[in-house]
């Protein structure tokens, strides 16, 4: 189903006079992250009488309608693709995604038309789950030894070396490429080290002592994770 002539002219009435009712219900959109296969709510705040309310969705800007309630005509529609995984909440507008996937990510709008038009957006970010970081001994000489921390894809990752609970150094990447983060340890060292993999929604970590690892062969992948 397209958007009628009517639904057309109602959101064309986004004229400045609109705009200044708006401007006070409007702003910055709100960030929310998920995990991908997880389901997330939309929470449209305060409920208005509304003939209508509408969500639209796009990566970058909210342009294609995907969902539409109608309280007069008691109706609901959504768009094929997303159909059998949104559910709006009739009488808030909340709107629910159930089994994200990373293509949901992007920019979704709710807009409520009654007597005033208002609107509020949400910047969805769906994440892979974390992968645990793995810490291998790649070099080992003169009673120094040299540790390497990666971790595999996710976006708007941090990796961060500990020792006890002092921070030594940090790597970050917004794009899906692994990250691998180098450290140069004394082989009989005995605080505890920490590597740490974080992404806004979870963090993983791999411990280990040095004199443990560092005096066996290199390439040893520890598994110890908290």
């Amino acid at each position: 189903a397209d958007w009628t002539r009517e639904e057309k002219g109602q959101l064309s009435l986004l004229c400045p006079s609109v705009l200044v009712c708006c401007a006070w219900v409007n702003g910055e959109a709100e960030i929310v992250n998920a995990k991908a296969g997880s389901s997330v709510t939309l929470n449209s705040g305060k409920i208005t009488k509304a003939n209508q309310t509408l969500w639209t969705y796009g990566a970058e800007k909210p342009s294609f309608l995907i969902a539409k309630v109608s309280s007069s005509q008691g109706s609901f529609w959504a768009q094929p693709q997303f159909k059998e995984r949104l559910n709006l909440d009739r009488e808030t507008g909340d709107l629910t995604i159930s089994k994200l996937s990373l293509n949901d990510t992007g920019v979704y709008e709710r807009q409520r038309i009654g007597t005033y038009i208002s609107s509020k957006q949400f910047k969805l970010e769906v994440y892979s789950p974390l992968s645990p970081p793995s810490v291998n001994v790649e070099k080992s000489y003169s009673g120094e030894c040299q540790v390497e921390c990666s971790v595999k894809n996710s976006r708007n990752l941090t990796l961060t070396w500990f020792k006890g609970n002092d921070w030594l150094q940090r790597m970050s990447s917004s794009d899906s490429a692994g990250l691998s983060l180098a450290l140069n340890l004394n082989q009989r060292e005995t605080h505890k080290y920490f590597c740490e993999a974080r992404n806004p929604l979870e963090n993983m970590t791999a411990r280990f002592h040095p004199n443990e690892i560092c005096l066996k062969n290199g390439g040893r992948k520890m598994c110890n994770f908290m």
